[in-house]
């Protein structure tokens, strides 16, 4: 019967890691909206919009332009969140001559995204550390709920202890009939 099923398999694929790393093809379709979508400033549109407008050009091409015109369409206006209304695109020419029009309108916003995804890294480290806080501060309590208070040294060797420390010591807790077998090696 399994025979029968459909099977399918999927691929994650990190835009940003494939940026970073580079080699990415200039013409090719994936990797050009990979860059809109990671952009950092309004200025780099135009110029992967022209990219991409060569990449569909011609006949056949009228589908996939339309499509991808509402697409980034969609992808600019979400982040550049324009203060007056937008008249709808239906190619990529139009949109490429939507930005250039106005380009301060749309910067403004866009340079905010920018200053937001610098500070993501930044964020990220602080809920690395929020959550090793959080282990080191639960794995206390219940060192003291079950053997009582702790000597200050412990305390502060509990929260000086990297992840993985913790995450040792936190399963050590569970079999552990005295404070010492909690931080044996």
């Amino acid at each position: 019967m399994s025979n029968y099923q459909l099977q399918l398999r999927y691929v994650l694929i990190d835009e940003g890691a494939l940026l970073r790393a580079g080699g990415l093809p200039d013409a090719n379709l994936a990797g050009l909206l990979f860059r809109l979508e990671h952009s950092t400033a309004i200025e780099q549109i135009p110029e992967i919009l022209h990219t991409l407008m060569d990449a569909v050009q011609g006949a056949g091409f009228e589908e996939l332009n339309r499509s991808l015109a509402a697409y980034i369409q969609h992808l600019v206006l979400s982040r550049a969140q324009p203060q007056e209304a937008v008249p709808q695109v239906t190619s990529l020419q139009e949109l490429v001559m939507l930005i250039s029009e106005k380009p301060g309108m749309w910067a403004r916003q866009w340079k905010r995204e920018g200053i937001l995804e610098g500070r993501k890294e930044g964020r990220e480290e602080g809920f690395q550390e929020g959550r090793q806080e959080g282990q080191a501060a639960l794995l206390e309590r219940q060192l003291i709920h079950k053997f009582g208070p702790l000597p200050d040294t412990l305390v502060q060797r509990i929260h000086t202890g990297s992840a993985a420390d913790l995450e040792v010591w936190s399963l050590n807790l569970i079999d552990a009939d005295s404070i010492e077998k909690v931080f044996a090696s």
